[in-house]
């Protein structure tokens, strides 16, 4: 009598293995072990071919559960490369800050609250000048060193982001009934001394940094594009000095 484990698998065996693999067949690749057993297997649904025994098809169960794995490993590490792709799209360059476009997704969140937090810009009106004076790459550098102090100074008061030009905005901790402690907070920070130094070719310069704030109420039931235009409205005042 022959044993279970040297049993020749029945055709039911063999045919749910075939679906298995058709299923898989498109992701496998077509080189290596796995173009292999890809063509192993196949060879089975032709007409008067000898079936393996349950050893070997055992075995190449376990060649099919590593390309398994293997497909598995790769598609998780396509996902990995796609989230970091976009969580860096998502990343402002120059300062490090989520940009506006996370910015615009906290203000929607926001709109739909009940006591919904209030929004503060903060324009750092020098950056037009530096540019100017100097170059693009001096006024980034400027922004990157503001970008950080103003993260350090205001982390208990709410979540900061890079607005449009040389603009923050900070969704703070705060909701309407705090305005006047937010505003404090606001003025405090726009008359403290924040300086950097710049190296330029010949010299080195220190920069003082300072900025101009606008807290924005979010009115019950308000758009969040119409909230976007109102605070482009404000940095484009700021920076014509209007």
């Amino acid at each position: 009598m022959t044993s279970a484990s040297n049993s020749t698998p029945s055709r039911g065996q063999i045919d749910h293995l075939l679906a298995i693999l058709g299923l898989l067949a498109d992701g496998i690749s077509a080189t290596g072990n796995a173009a292999e057993l890809l063509d192993r297997i196949r060879s089975l649904a032709e007409p008067g071919h000898e079936l393996p025994d349950a050893l070997v098809l055992a075995e190449w169960r376990q060649e099919l559960s590593g390309v398994i794995d293997g497909l598995n490993a790769a598609r998780e590490l396509r996902r990995q490369r796609a989230l970091a792709a976009v969580s860096a799209a998502r990343v402002d360059k120059v300062s490090g800050l989520p940009g506006a476009t996370v910015a615009q997704a906290e203000i929607e969140k926001a709109a739909g609250l009940e006591r919904p937090p209030l929004l503060a810009l903060l324009v750092f009106e020098q950056l037009r000048a530096l540019n100017a004076r100097f170059n693009s790459t001096i006024g980034d550098q400027v922004m990157a060193f503001a970008a950080g102090e103003l993260a350090r100074l205001l982390a208990d008061a709410g979540a900061l982001f890079r607005w449009n030009g040389p603009a923050f905005l900070l969704v703070s901790s705060f909701d309407h009934t705090k305005r006047e402690a937010l505003e404090r907070k606001l003025n405090d920070l726009a008359i403290s001394r924040i300086v950097t130094t710049v190296g330029l070719e010949d010299r080195s310069i220190h920069v003082k940094v300072t900025f101009s704030w606008h807290v924005q109420v979010i009115a019950s039931a308000e758009r969040a594009d119409r909230i976007s235009r109102d605070l482009d409205e404000v940095v484009a005042s700021r920076i014509s000095g209007k």
